[in-house]
């Protein structure tokens, strides 16, 4: 689902009230846990969505399936957000809190795409030149596997994207050489 406003709204709006609750920290792992249970439970979604189930049917069937592993101001959330019928934005409100926290936080995010894993020592070395070039206190790089880059890497940060892999440069010199006149070697 696209940002909205009424998604910025709401992170915002819980986020001033979690910070202000004791348990801050544990409200932004119930933040990353609800995310994660997007990811993998398709189902999760489903039921939040279902036009059938009543508001506080919705709150006690999630208040008894979530209750012993979220904090109280997580679930007070979630119940204001059911019983105002606000559900169907809860995956983008719960992205654009944690957003929110990243950069109150100084915390850049970075993505990085590799054929196959990193080691250690570079992964510290583009963190590091990642900090640099952003003034962040902090970089979290997130690293994903396309075998199909053939090596090399393609990192993005923000809305800049640099892209080193293997298989681009393949393709820019198959262009040069199409540009050139060249008879294509593929």
């Amino acid at each position: 689902m696209p940002t909205n406003n009424l998604s910025i709204r709401y992170a915002h709006a819980f986020y001033a009230w979690a910070k202000q609750q004791k348990g801050y920290t544990q409200v932004l792992q119930d933040v990353r846990t609800l995310l994660a249970l997007f990811e993998t439970s398709p189902t999760f979604q489903t039921f939040l969505d279902n036009p059938l189930d009543k508001p506080n049917k919705k709150v006690k069937k999630l208040t008894s399936a979530l209750a012993q592993n979220l904090h109280p101001t997580t679930l007070a959330f979630l119940s204001f957000l059911i019983n105002k019928k606000r559900e169907s934005h809860l995956k983008e409100i719960l992205r654009q809190m944690e957003a929110r926290h990243k950069v109150d936080q100084h915390i850049r995010t970075a993505y990085l795409t590799t054929a196959r894993p990193i080691s250690d020592i570079l992964r510290k070395e583009i963190t590091q030149h990642i900090q640099q070039l952003t003034s962040q206190d902090t970089v979290e790089l997130v690293e994903k596997r396309d075998p199909q880059l053939l090596g090399g890497y393609l990192l993005q940060v923000d809305d800049k994207q640099l892209d080193m892999s293997l298989r681009t440069q393949l393709e820019n010199l198959q262009k040069h050489w199409e540009h050139a006149g060249l008879p294509n070697q593929t």
